[in-house]
């Protein structure tokens, strides 16, 4: 082969490693996105599962649960943008869920993982946290409805949809949405 041939051969290999470069970026991005922090990244996943404990009387689904070892560690995730910290209902939210996996699997997890669009928090659970979660948990039983602490009745079912008091609504009626 002469020089101009090679020239043309490596060229075109060239401009085809290139081609191939650029779909695999393009694949790469359209993929799932992997954690921001790689040690968060346990050994397996776990599909959200109803958690329940009779103790607490508490009932949820974390978004995501993930297993490391014998511990199990609960993400939520949030369709919302970060700000410099994570609101405290999202914590509490967290921490009910790591509550409710020591009752589940009998292991306390040390973290959960609360996921906003932009970044991740990775929240210790600590045993302060977790009285902070009991004190609130208690608060919020020992409140009496009958105290007006229900918002004003609404006649518009579009609100009455999403409001969090629907099930126990001081009109008398039982609504189920």
């Amino acid at each position: 082969m002469n020089e101009v041939t090679l020239f043309y051969v490596f060229t075109g290999l060239f401009l085809l490693l290139v081609i191939l470069l650029v779909i695999l970026k393009i694949i790469e991005k359209h993929q799932e996105p992997e954690m921001e922090n790689q040690d968060l990244v346990p050994d397996g996943e776990i599909s959200s599962i109803i958690l329940r404990s009779e103790k607490y009387g508490l009932v949820g689904k974390p978004d995501l649960l993930l297993k490391k070892g014998s511990e199990h560690f609960p993400i939520e995730v949030k369709s919302a943008f970060a700000k410099e910290r994570p609101y405290l209902s999202h914590i509490l939210q967290l921490a009910a869920y790591c509550l409710l996996i020591k009752e589940a699997y009998g292991v306390r997890p040390p973290y959960g993982i609360i996921r906003y669009k932009n970044k991740d928090f990775k929240i210790a659970y600590t045993k302060e946290l977790e009285r902070s979660l009991l004190t609130q948990i208690k608060t919020m039983r020992s409140s009496d409805p009958e105290e007006n602490d229900l918002p004003p009745v609404c006649d518009d079912m579009r609100k009455c949809r999403r409001c969090g008091y629907a099930y126990i609504c001081h009109t008398g009626q039982k609504r189920l949405f």
